[in-house]
This record gives C-alpha cells, structure tokens and sequence, in this order.
C-alpha cells in the first residue's frame, strides 16, 4: 500500500489548523488577560492563569488533534486489511508538565516582554497539540504491534533536521534496525517546530515522496563520517548513555552540514567545473555544498569557511597539510586550519592526519576509490 503525498498533506493541513487555532486561542486569552488588567498582574498570577490556560488549549484542541490521527489510522487499518479494535485518543496533559513550560518561559517575562511571552507561550501549544496527534499513532500501532502494525516518522521537508532525518531513516519496520546501536536515540522526542508526522502502516506500506532507504544511507554516511569508535574511544570509561547521546549528537550535527535537498530529496548537489572539480565532486556527492572563489591559495568555500585542498593519494598525508597550512598563512586568509584531502585509504591516513592537526584544526579525508556501507565513498572528519 501507499500512502499518497496528497493523503498526507490533507492530513496535514487538518492537523495544521487545529495547531492554529490553539496558537490563536492561546495568544488571544493572555493578551485579553493582560489587557483587561491593565498590564498590572503581579508574576504568580499570570503564572497561574498561563498555566491553567496552557492546559485546557493542549487537552481540548490536542484531542481534535488526536481525534483526526485517530481516524486516520482506522482507515489505514481497513485498508490494509488488518483486524484491530477502533483506534484510542492518548493525549496525557498534566498541569505538572504544562506548569514546567509555563516556569521556563516565565524566567524571561518582564514588564516589557509580554508580547514575546504569550508568542513563545502560544507556539508551546501549537507545538503540543501536533505532537497529540503523533502520540496517538505511536500509542495505538504499538498497541497492534503484534498484529503487524508499525509506523514511520515522515518529515515534511520544511523544518526538517538532521535529527528527524536520522529517525526517518528507519521506515515501518524501525524495530528491526538495531544493527547501528545507537541509532534511534529518543525516538519518541519531537522538538520544537519539528514537522514529522507519524504515519502508521506495516512493513509494506510506502509513502509517496518518502524514501527511507536514501534516508538510511544519508545516515550511514554521516556515521561513518564521524567515526563512532573514536568517540569511544575518546570517551572511554563515561556510561554509555552519554556515549551513544555524544555520537547522536556529532551524526545530527553532520547530516545538518549537508544540504537539505540533498538529505532529504535525493537530488543533487551541483558540484562546479575547472581545475578544483575532483575536490568539489566528490564533496557534492555527499551533499557538500562548495563554491569557488578567486582568492589565492584559498579557493574552496563550504559551510561559511575556507578550505584547503590537497591531493594526497600516492603521498605523504602529514606533508600535505603541512604545505596547506603554509601557504593559507602566506595568503593571509583568515579562516585557517581546514583541509580537504584525497587520499588512497582512509584508515591509514586517519592516524597520520590526527598526528598532524593543530588543535583546532579541522580534516575531511575521501578515498573516492572505496566505497562505505551507505555506498558512497569513504569519508572521515577529523578535528582536533
């Protein structure tokens, strides 16, 4: 079965103007609160009347919210043909947790920031009453998990991040990945302003658009990239929960320096021509966006800095960046210390290069003979 991508922006959209219209029926109750007091209200009081309102906004417009994922699921349960009981609205709100967010916002009220205040606070429920709606598939295809239920969290390409890519890189059959261990990390998170919708089906269901498999490479890649084992190793002795936190952390941040497009739609990163295309090739190919400039001995521009490059296959790693770093100091440029380097093995030049770092410094290392497990070339960061 597939799932259409105008099924899944009807869904969309219906969950969208519940969104809103808690986000206007927030906004509009504290300004009126304010306004009918004569902007006099003492902290505990707005406090108060914030968090009660917080509460009734995420309980009554999370469960319309709930109710339209709830529907949803029934009609793809009926269309997939599987036997289950009619789905649940599972939208938990307490004033424990919607007192949390109101006291963190609070910290930042003052006399002139009120407007701030009941925006961040009205984005709160707008942000809450999708994640009732998630909560609500995830809930009910665990309850029928046994039934052949599962679910993907599908980005919808507008806030999307490295790590909702991450997550969305697991499919309908996201329990079966396990292979990469820490992988998955708060797979239930949504953060602020996330756009995932979680989307329930089983382990055939596909959505238009939606490509896992890519996704799951773009992960990969950015694993490989950041060399898990070296993050245990450099952390070795701490618990593993901050371990594998850290290396989710380090695969997010490097998915965010691909392009979006890239990462998310498959396409391609245009890669320019001339003397510096073996550089900027194989750095598109894993979604690096790069641009030329004419300034000397410093041509390469990617992620708002200046690179180096060097030709290291067949020769001395060390030398090479010895060499860069020489005449990016001649040039006078004033980002120093990031090199690109081609080379022939990456985990032979991965020591040379740490050796060969200033702290500080920073190394992209591709062997664009050898390809890794997402099936693109070989490639390292190394910053020291």
């Amino acid at each position: 079965m597939q799932i259409s991508a105008s099924r899944l922006a009807e869904y969309t959209a219906a969950l969208n103007a519940q969104q809103q219209t808690a986000f206007n029926f927030m906004q509009t109750a504290l300004r009126s609160f304010y306004q009918l007091n004569g902007g006099a209200i003492d902290a505990e009081t707005m406090r108060e009347f914030a968090m009660q309102t917080l509460t009734t906004c995420v309980q009554t417009f999370g469960d319309r919210a709930a109710t339209i994922a709830c529907s949803a699921y029934d009609v793809t349960m009926e269309e997939l043909g599987i036997d289950v009981q009619p789905s649940t609205v599972y939208n938990p709100v307490s004033i424990d947790s919607t007192g949390r967010q109101v006291d963190y916002l609070m910290r930042q009220l003052t006399p002139d920031a009120f407007d701030s205040f009941a925006q961040k606070l009205a984005a709160r429920a707008y942000e809450n009453v999708g994640r009732a709606a998630n909560k609500t598939t995830i809930h009910n295809a665990e309850r029928d998990y046994s039934k052949g239920v599962r679910y993907a969290r599908v980005p919808t390409g507008k806030e999307t991040c490295g790590f909702c890519l991450m997550l969305a890189s697991r499919g309908f059959d996201y329990k079966s990945r396990k292979s990469a261990g820490d992988m998955g990390f708060g797979f239930n998170r949504f953060h602020d302003r996330c756009d995932c919708r979680v989307v329930a089906g089983d382990d055939f269901t596909t959505v238009e658009g939606y490509d896992p498999d890519w996704l799951y490479d773009v992960y990969l890649d950015a694993r490989s990239t950041i060399d898990p084992a070296s993050i245990r190793r450099e952390m070795a002795g701490l618990p593993a929960q901050i371990v594998n936190k850290k290396i989710t952390d380090e695969i997010c941040k490097e998915i965010n320096r691909r392009s979006l497009d890239w990462s998310w739609n498959g396409g391609k990163v245009e890669s320019g021509t001339g003397e510096y295309k073996r550089f900027t090739a194989a750095l598109a190919e894993h979604g690096y966006t790069t641009s030329i400039t004419d300034r000397e001995d410093a041509p390469l521009r990617m992620s708002g800095l200046t690179w180096g490059m060097a030709d290291a296959t067949g020769g001395d790693v060390s030398s090479s960046i010895s060499t860069m770093r020489q005449e990016r100091k001649d040039g006078g440029t004033d980002t120093a210390g990031h090199y690109v380097l081609l080379v022939d093995g990456i985990n032979g030049a991965v020591q040379s290069v740490r050796n060969s770092l200033q702290d500080g410094e920073t190394a992209i290392l591709i062997d664009t003979k050898s390809k890794g497990a997402s099936g693109l070339s070989e490639m390292r960061r190394i910053t020291r």
